[in-house]
């Protein structure tokens, strides 16, 4: 039978393929359905037209109905004739890969649980797969990124974020600076909807290969920091946020000093007066969005100030380290729950990197600035603290107070040691009233810290 129909498989594959494009849900499955099992008797030439002709339906038009039909029709071929899909993987996957980013939506849902079980079905493990296809995938996620489809380059991008991710340190450096680039030109230009997405991506590859990118000559680090620090300050308020999120990921992983940039942008948006409340145009819930996005960018600032601390600046820090946690003592009485939080997790990011706790010898003027800052801390600490009702800001502040007494104890600063260890103990009777398991587990991990000579 199988002989019988060879002679006519190209003509029976082209009105199956036709049929893929009917209105009728049901008739695109069937004729995906019977595809899969015509490739059995089909020649090179016309599995080779066939995989073509999806792909190509695939990339020409943002239609899920079609994109819907290129699925179910790879599908059917693996699951009646599979060892001809893996004939032909190495031109098949990477695009199921690329189909597998498309973002998530009612609509397309479906589709891309197809897509990501054809990849599953098909590949030995996301990692490996990505690994043994990556030139395609590669030259997949570039051709997107060129695309004139604003939803095609954000779907590269997610997909290069997920191969950043999973490769990491592995990644080889030929096809990690040919991303980079890609990504940077795909930035230039202005905001678009999903164009944060390409600086997700940015921010990934440097996470995961920033011991080898601060090493390769072949690609500048400071210009990736430069462009997306270009990207911060753009005004469209939602983007601004998810850039500073992605140039506080980058900074902290390339341990640059752009603090004196990160300082300034964040000094513009806390002092922006939000005076467009009162703006008689705007609806309802209009302002409630313009304030729920003026807290989201103050949330976003404080973490980004944070990930931003130089490490390795001693310049930078001994012109900021005294005026930082003074900020952060004026500003937390003022700030909502939320963004009392990102302030705190700011000042722990803060005394994790600060050089003079690092020192075995400080000057006089070191020291004085070391207990200025202490003091300041403690008071922080003392009104974070109270806040009862809020579990993640007490146990972020017990975290501020065990890495800064850790080191202190670590550096034999008792002076400075006795006073954090006076607060603690002070608050230790409402402190032991929580019964959150995160809040017992730092307060005996402190008991422990400090009650050991």
């Amino acid at each position: 039978m199988k002989q019988d129909l060879q002679p006519y498989s190209a003509t029976l594959q082209n009105i199956l393929l036709h049929g893929l494009t009917d209105r009728n849900a049901a008739i695109r499955k069937q004729c995906a359905s019977t595809i899969g099992q015509l490739v059995a008797v089909s020649q090179p030439p016309t599995l080779e037209k066939l995989f073509r002709k999806l792909k190509q339906w695939y990339f020409e038009r943002e239609d899920d109905s079609r994109r819907s039909a290129c699925a179910q029709t790879i599908q059917a071929v693996s699951n009646y004739n599979q060892e001809i899909l893996k004939q032909y993987a190495s031109s098949v996957l990477p695009w199921v890969f690329f189909a597998m980013h498309e973002e998530k939506t009612p609509e397309t849902e479906g589709t891309i649980t197809i897509w990501n079980e054809i990849w599953s079905e098909n590949s030995p493990g996301t990692e490996y797969g990505i690994r043994q296809n990556l030139k395609p995938i590669s030259d997949v996620l570039k051709e997107a990124l060129e695309s004139q489809s604003w939803n095609m380059k954000a779907q590269a991008a997610t997909a290069i974020s997920t191969v950043a991710v999973k490769l990491g340190v592995s990644l080889e450096a030929k096809e990690r600076n040919n991303l980079i680039r890609i990504l940077i030109n795909g930035l230039s230009g202005r905001t678009w909807n999903g164009k944060d997405k390409l600086l997700n991506a940015l921010a990934s590859i440097c996470s995961g290969s920033k011991d080898s990118l601060k090493e390769d000559k072949d690609i500048d680090i400071n210009n990736i920091i430069e462009v997306v620090l270009k990207e911060c300050r753009k005004e469209q308020i939602v983007y601004k946020s998810k850039a500073l999120k992605s140039l506080g990921d980058v900074l902290s992983a390339l341990q640059v000093d752009k603090f004196d940039e990160v300082h300034n942008m964040a000094q513009s948006i806390l002092t922006d007066d939000p005076n467009g409340d009162t703006d008689e145009d705007l609806s309802l819930e209009e302002i409630s969005e313009n304030r729920e996005n003026r807290i989201k960018i103050k949330e976003v600032i404080y973490e980004t100030l944070g990930k931003a601390w130089p490490e390795n600046s001693k310049v930078t820090q001994e012109k900021y380290r005294e005026l930082f946690v003074e900020h952060c003592k004026a500003c937390l009485p003022k700030c909502t729950r939320s963004v009392q939080v990102c302030v705190i997790s700011a000042l722990r990011d803060f005394v994790d990197k600060l050089i003079l706790l690092k020192e075995d010898r400080l000057t006089d003027k070191e020291n004085e600035s070391l207990s200025k800052i202490v003091d300041n801390i403690i008071e922080v600490s003392i009104y974070a603290l109270g806040i009862a009702k809020h579990t993640r800001l007490r146990k972020d502040t017990l975290s501020v107070i065990f890495v800064l007494a850790t080191k202190l104890k670590d550096k034999k600063r008792h002076s400075d040691l006795n006073r954090i260890s006076k607060i603690f103990y002070e608050t230790l009777p409402e402190l032991s009233k929580d019964n959150q398991p995160e809040i017992k587990s730092r307060v005996t991990d402190l008991k422990n810290l400090l009650s050991k000579d």
